[in-house]
């Protein structure tokens, strides 16, 4: 197998390592760019710069795939930077920069430092970190950056640590005509812009009410059909694009499950608190226990407790 080191990571065991097969479960986002020139790509399309396709790239999925808390996350280390790229269709996940400093710091601790090394004296040497979220989800996003620090409950008198992820709006129908041209050139971003436009026909052939397997092998053929990643495509087959693609969406369904089910908890807690408010009101009026009970859905009980606290 070929192995190759970056010199500024030379002794802390990241190796890049050419893909020998799909034995774990991959978003299609994170595999597609789990690739040397394809991860140039992403950097030069990110940090705004023109690396050439030979710049030296280690590729640390594979190695820490025991890491990744979901495999739509992608880490490689390229120019004397640590860059970790977590891609996003849902709803704007605010508690990303969280998820970040979690996966980083498991990173340094279990594969950079090494145990022991972080008591030596002498200063290490380690790659400069920069995050980002590929958002290429429906809808605006609504922000350019999401920082630790809006969790911070006290920020009155400063705070110690900061984790900025920067936001990259990826959507494909966000770019038209030269605007598109301008952002995502064809000749530079080529696998960014193939990327965008499959996730777009996928979620257009949902809306037009096909069923999500038909909607993926739709969208896979119109690429294919296009010349829009044939490279990859065949490189990695029909069959393993199109699993990876159902489990991604697949657990795109159990987040939004979950998201619902918070909405619907979330409004569950505001009729209560709003019944509770009515019966105390009720209660301070005269109003008899069990008739209240009656008109507000409250039982006997919490409506005496309510009127121990009064």
């Amino acid at each position: 197998m070929k192995e190759e080191r970056a010199d500024i990571i030379g002794d802390i065991g990241l190796t890049t390592r050419e893909a020998t097969g799909h034995n774990f479960k991959s978003f299609f986002f994170a595999d597609l760019f789990n690739n040397e020139k394809r991860a140039i790509e992403l950097f030069n399309l990110f940090e705004n710069e023109n690396l050439p396709e030979n710049t030296k790239v280690v590729l640390c999925n594979e190695e820490l795939s025991q890491l990744l808390a979901l495999r739509n996350d992608l880490a490689f280390v390229i120019e004397d930077k640590f860059i970790i790229v977590s891609e996003h269709q849902s709803t704007l996940n605010k508690n990303m920069p969280l998820r970040i400093l979690q996966y980083f710091t498991n990173i340094l601790y279990t594969i950079a430092l090494g145990e022991g090394s972080v008591y030596d004296p002498e200063l290490i040497k380690l790659p400069t970190p920069k995050f980002y979220v590929a958002y290429n989800g429906q809808g605006d996003p609504g922000k350019t950056v999401l920082r630790l620090s809006d969790a911070y409950i006290d920020k009155s008198k400063g705070f110690s640590l900061e984790v900025e992820a920067q936001i990259f709006d990826i959507r494909y129908e966000r770019f038209s005509g030269s605007e598109q041209d301008k952002i995502f050139a064809p000749e530079k971003h080529s696998s960014v812009l193939g990327y965008s436009f499959l996730v777009h026909e996928i979620h257009r052939n949902l809306s037009n009410g096909i069923n999500r397997d038909q909607a993926i092998k739709l969208a896979v053929g119109q690429c294919l059909q296009e010349h829009i990643l044939t490279e990859y495509l065949e490189k990695t087959g029909l069959e393993v694009v199109l699993k990876m693609l159902n489990y991604e969406y697949n657990h795109a369904d159990e987040l939004n499950f979950r998201e619902q089910k918070g909405i619907e908890k979330g409004i569950e807690k505001g009729a209560e608190k709003k019944s509770k408010e009515v019966a105390r009101k009720m209660l301070n009026k005269g109003m008899d226990v069990h008739l209240i009970s009656q008109l507000i859905e409250l039982s006997e009980v919490e409506i005496e407790k309510l009127r121990a606290e009064i």
